[in-house]
């Protein structure tokens, strides 16, 4: 409930009140499960310290897949959101079906295409 291109912000649905800026008390060390796979490049963003409007970089895993056809396409889309974010430490399957039958895939292609994504952070200095 910190993302507020997802949940955090006003009239989300069957709550009281609203979770508008809710991200402000994260702590950096929080580790953030990144689920928002329609606007994913733009939470992923959000959390990784480069808005300027939310400057806390946050340590993040994608937690995709959400039962989306096929898991091995939903994968490379997923590390193709990520380029160019740093702090994503890789990602998981998720599903709400109980279906595992695409995790080999998902997983197989997610790590084919992690070295792309790395080459796409900037090496921080040191």
């Amino acid at each position: 409930m910190f993302d507020p291109y997802h949940n955090a912000h006003d009239h989300v649905m069957l709550v009281e009140g609203s979770f508008a800026g809710s991200w402000k008390g994260l702590p950096p060390e929080v580790g953030i499960l990144n689920w928002n796979l329609d606007k994913l490049k733009t939470s992923l963003t959000w959390f990784s310290g480069l808005n300027p409007d939310q400057p806390v970089p946050h340590p993040q895993i994608i937690a995709g897949f959400y039962d989306r056809g096929d898991g091995a396409a939903e994968a490379r889309r997923e590390v193709a959101e990520a380029e160019g974010v740093p702090n994503v430490r890789g990602l998981m399957y998720t599903t709400w079906n109980d279906d595992y039958s695409k995790l080999k895939a998902f997983a197989d292609a997610a790590r084919a295409a992690w070295p792309d994504y790395l080459k796409s952070v900037p090496v921080p200095k040191q």
